[in-house]
């Protein structure tokens, strides 16, 4: 089976919306695949800085999704959790329909002796990764039933099957972008 990172494309745009959290959420860290305050009230409350259009798979430190792409992904995965998120224009105006957040899956599926990568501040984690290799024996231990997961040692770092990555291409997304990763 073949694997792929799952990323936004907007990031080579210079048109894109880039939500950040405010309000109640403001001091919540919803970067990747964590959100620790479960007392917060949703819809979770995004600002955005331009009206143009997010897209199907916004740029945002949360994992962003619009109502299209979410119910192709409750068909690939058995296990998500969904949040749903309002967009504001200058944390003012409520835009656009409701997105959500996904909090994915996480697998240890890293590859420590054939990737490339740096550690974090404390020499322990990974970050700023140059080449991403996923471990043919950790592999295994990913749930068939979810065809999109994050990785564990990231949190960041999307990855789909090949069964997603066509279903999602089949059905006209935009703003993805997918990259085959090697398997070792």
């Amino acid at each position: 089976m073949k694997y792929y990172s799952f990323a936004p494309c907007g990031i080579e745009t210079t048109k894109f919306c880039e939500p950040e959290v405010f309000g109640e959420w403001e001091d919540e860290f919803l970067k990747g695949n964590y959100w620790k305050d479960r007392s917060l009230k949703l819809p979770i409350t995004m600002s955005v800085a331009n009206k143009y259009n997010p897209g199907d798979y916004p740029l945002a430190d949360s994992h962003l999704v619009s109502q299209k792409l979410l119910n192709i992904i409750k068909q690939l995965n058995k296990d998500l959790e969904v949040l749903p998120t309002q967009l504001f224009y200058k944390a003012k105006e409520p835009i656009w329909d409701t997105y959500y957040t996904i909090l994915f899956p996480e697998y240890d599926a890293f590859n420590f002796k054939k990737s490339e990568y740096d550690t974090g501040i404390d020499g322990e984690g990974v970050c700023l990764i140059d080449k991403l290799v996923l471990s043919k024996e950790k592999l295994f231990l990913v749930d068939k039933t979810n065809n999109i997961f994050v990785l564990k040692e990231t949190k960041l770092d999307v990855i789909c099957t090949e069964i997603a990555k066509n279903m999602i291409e089949s059905a006209g997304i935009k703003d993805v972008r997918f990259t085959e990763l090697p398997i070792e």
